[in-house]
């Protein structure tokens, strides 16, 4: 039998063969559902695959990328026809007259609000908070009050101003 030249290949190891660029090679396996992506050194990795839903995500060039869940989760929105406490990471669709008294907020928390059924809606700010609604801006434990039906606003809290700072706003708020 003749012998095999030093430029071929003759490899009857299973799995996935990775050459390393020096006529070295090695192998690897993998499981069905599994991602393949090159890592460090010309490797080939597997990423095993995340819950249902989640997407791959990079983790910048240093890193093989992982599955994670989206970033964006769809809030959670309920009726309200009476005065209440809001949560952060909640929406209000306000169907009577009611005051939403806001929490201390945390950097990046997010409360929404949508006037409905000839309600009015007045937003209680807690004490030594603002509310900011473009460029009106509350007194501090201040108010912003709903002026007609269809009225809505998504607040989001900037700890740095100790503000619910409006994000998005449909209709007319009265900010004192």
């Amino acid at each position: 039998m003749p012998a095999t030249p030093g430029n071929s290949l003759n490899i009857t190891a299973a799995g996935i063969q990775i050459f390393d660029g020096t006529a070295s090679f090695s192998a690897t396996t993998t499981t069905q559902y599994n991602t393949l992506v090159g890592g460090l050194n010309n490797t080939i990795s597997n990423i095993v695959p995340g819950t249902a839903g989640w997407v791959l995500t990079s983790q910048g060039a240093a890193s093989n990328p992982i599955y994670a869940a989206l970033p964006y989760t769809a809030i959670p929105w309920t009726d309200k026809a009476v005065s209440f406490n809001a949560a952060a990471g909640n929406g209000y669709f306000i169907s009577a007259i009611a005051t939403a008294t806001l929490p201390a907020g945390t950097q990046g928390a997010t409360i929404s609000f949508f006037v409905d059924n000839a309600a009015a809606l007045t937003i209680q700010a807690p004490t030594a908070v603002i509310i900011r609604i473009g460029k009106a801006v509350s007194a501090a434990a201040g108010t912003a009050v709903s002026n007609f039906i269809g009225d809505a606003v998504t607040l989001v809290f900037r700890a740095s101003d100790n503000c619910w700072c409006a994000t998005d706003c449909i209709g007319t708020f009265t900010v004192t």
